[in-house]
Parts: structure tokens; C-alpha cells; sequence
């Protein structure tokens, strides 16, 4: 008998009614989506060196894949190409965030910390094998690609090209940038910290992410866990994830109504202000609603699976 079964002979025996069957089979359907996301990394990450029949690599274009967990996904990208949809981020957060430009980073895998600095006028890399271009107004941080002098067309000549080209989107990014930027960031698996920049957009696969002290979020991930930290007055902001733990933690001063819906797992609130919060559980997942300050800023967070927080300093 399938899970999707079970939750249907569950239906029939009235332990579960209609909207909470569905509830958890969506839930299952995303996990299913993520589980087979993780497999795609798993397989990318793994250079296929052992087969003599190399062929044809196609290693320069990743493609992130979409998770399905009921919102847009990650969609696909080719590494060092433009791209278009990224040319056009959310611009009523180019409004309400103060964003002048954006800097655009996408990487195969590895840990990426890009952090804020009022000292700079345009992105600064501190430490990877990527380089830096601009195009309009916004900046690209691109790998590297790493040469390699093949004395023939042997297989351990196309053995050595391919792992040269690999291991060129694959390794740790830091970079410094200005506060007034939007950052844009694609990466397959790695962790990731941001800190102090005006707006942060992130599509994530696997690894964990940090955000502190920005002016704006829209994070798209599928498994590992999310902690925000920071102030927010207006615009809209979101946090969509399939699996994993969700922490946001909004700061005195913060204004801004909050939305939280956890489809199978549980979320909880913390005030240190005083105020009050909803919590309706349903099926095997809860929401929380609740608003702090005016609630001029709209705060929506959709977990499918794990256990969500959210921190109210006084």
C-alpha cells in the first residue's frame, strides 16, 4: 500500500478530512521532488571519470533544477551566460529596499560569503577561482574556467579536460560588496552567509543559509536550514523551502505583518514585545499569523516539511 493510500484510507475512516488528505499528499509530492533534486546534485557532483565513452560535456551549463514546492523554482541557468529573467528581480524590491544595482552570483557548489562593506563603490573578491563583470548597471561573478593543455585526444587527455572544467564550479566564494546593492544568488549545494546588503534574492538547492541585517529577502531553497535576522519597514518579503528548519528572527524596530504556514511539521513564536500571535494547527501542519509594529511590511514564510520560528525582539 502507497503512503497516498493510506492517507485516503484515513480520509474513509474519518481520521482525516478532505483539506488535511490533500494537505499531506501535497506535502509528500514535495518531498518526493526535493529527494529527486538531491539525487540530480549528487549525480552532477560526481565527475564521470571512470567511463572510457566520455562523449560530448555538457559540464558548463548546470541547470538548478525546480523544486516543487508550490512556488516558481529555481528554474535553469546557464553558467556565464546572462540571464534574462535575472535582469529583471523583483523590482518593487528595487523600490522599497533602495537597491541601485545587482550583483549576480551563481555557483555549482561551494560556500559563499558575501558581506556588505561602505568602503566600496562596486563588488570586491576576496578569495575563489571567479571573476568579476560588469554589464549595465549590475555586476556578474562568474567561475573561472580552468584551462588545461591536452597532448592528444587520448582518454586521460579527456579525462584531465573534464576534471579541469569540474573543478572550475566547484569552491568557495567571498566576496565584499556595497551596501546599497541587491545580491542575487543561484547555487546547487554549499552554505551560505550574507550580510548587510540592501536586498537578497537566493535560489538554493542544499546547504544552509544565514541572512543578517539586510534590507530585503526572497528566498527560494529545497533542503537544509534558513535563519533571517534583521529589521524590516516595508516591502514585501518571502521564504519558501521543502525541507529543513526556518528561523526568523526580526529585530527591534521592525514593522511588519507575518504569515507562516508549515504543511507538515510545527511553528512556534517567541515575543519579546508583548505582543500576540494566531496559531491554528491543521491536518499535520500549523500556521501562525501575527504583527508587529504598524505590520507595514508583509512577512510570508511556506515550509513544507520541517519546524518554523519566529523571534520578536521588544
Amino acid at each position: 500500500m502507497t503512503e497516498a493510500e493510506r492517507i485516503e484510507n484515513m480520509v474513509t475512516a474519518g481520521r482525516l478530512n478532505r483539506a488535511e488528505a490533500d494537505d499531506i499528499l501535497a506535502t509528500l509530492a514535495d518531498l518526493e521532488g526535493a529527494e529527486a533534486s538531491l539525487d540530480s546534485i549528487q549525480e552532477e557532483l560526481r565527475p564521470d571519470v571512470g567511463k572510457p565513452n566520455i562523449g560530448k560535456s555538457d559540464i558548463g551549463k548546470p541547470d538548478i533544477g525546480e523544486p516543487d514546492i508550490g512556488e516558481p523554482g529555481l528554474g535553469e541557468f546557464e553558467m556565464g551566460e546572462p540571464n534574462a529573467a535575472a535582469s529583471k528581480i523583483i523590482s518593487a524590491a528595487q523600490q522599497n529596499a533602495g537597491v541601485t544595482y545587482w550583483v549576480h552570483v551563481e555557483l555549482l557548489a561551494g560556500d559563499i560569503d558575501i558581506r556588505a562593506d561602505d568602503h566600496l563603490s562596486e563588488p570586491k573578491l576576496l578569495s575563489g577561482k571567479a571573476r568579476i563583470e560588469r554589464e549595465g548597471a549590475d555586476f556578474w561573478v562568474r567561475p573561472v574556467v580552468t584551462s588545461y593543455k591536452s597532448r592528444g585526444d587520448g582518454f586521460l587527455d579527456r579525462v584531465g579536460e573534464m576534471a579541469a572544467k569540474f573543478a572550475s564550479r566547484v569552491g568557495d566564494l567571498e566576496l565584499r560588496v556595497p551596501a546599497d546593492c541587491g545580491v542575487h544568488v543561484r547555487s546547487k549545494a554549499g552554505d551560505i552567509d550574507i550580510s548587510g546588503v540592501a536586498f537578497i534574492k537566493g535560489e538554493f538547492m542544499a546547504g544552509d543559509v544565514d541572512v543578517s541585517n539586510v534590507g530585503g529577502f526572497d528566498i527560494n531553497a529545497t533542503a537544509g536550514d534558513i535563519s533571517v535576522d534583521t529589521i524590516v519597514t516595508s516591502g514585501q518579503h518571502s521564504i519558501r523551502a521543502a525541507a529543513g528548519e526556518v528561523n526568523l528572527r526580526l529585530r527591534a524596530g521592525s514593522s511588519a505583518a507575518v504569515t507562516g504556514r508549515v504543511s507538515m511539521g510545527e511553528a512556534s513564536v517567541n515575543r519579546r514585545d508583548g505582543g500576540s500571535f494566531e496559531s491554528v494547527r491543521g491536518g499535520a501542519g500549523e500556521n501562525v499569523n501575527l504583527s508587529v509594529g504598524a505590520g507595514a511590511a508583509a512577512v510570508d514564510v511556506a515550509l513544507s516539511t520541517g519546524s518554523l520560528e519566529v523571534d520578536v525582539d521588544g
